[in-house]
């Protein structure tokens, strides 16, 4: 079955957008407490990740969100 899932973290002061589903995301955008967009990343294959340096600065709590292949959301959030 499909999996669609996201993690979003900060390491060494970046923060990083994780596709640890099991299928391919899109419209992957970070978005800042206010819901604001902070970066767009775009598409994601499974066990990829991709930096977000816009968000070090950005007012929290953070907020990735995408969609799987056949529009199944996902979300995750960074306090």
């Amino acid at each position: 079955p499909q999996n669609p899932s996201l993690r979003l973290f900060a390491e060494e002061g970046t923060t990083y957008v994780e596709n640890d589903g099991n299928v391919t995301m899109s419209s992957i955008l970070v978005l800042d407490g206010a819901g604001a967009t902070v970066c767009d990343r775009g598409t994601i294959s499974p066990g990829d990740r991709l930096p977000c340096p816009e968000a070090s600065g950005a007012l929290g709590p953070l907020t990735a969100t995408g969609s799987g292949p056949q529009g199944q959301p996902a979300e995750a959030t960074l306090e």
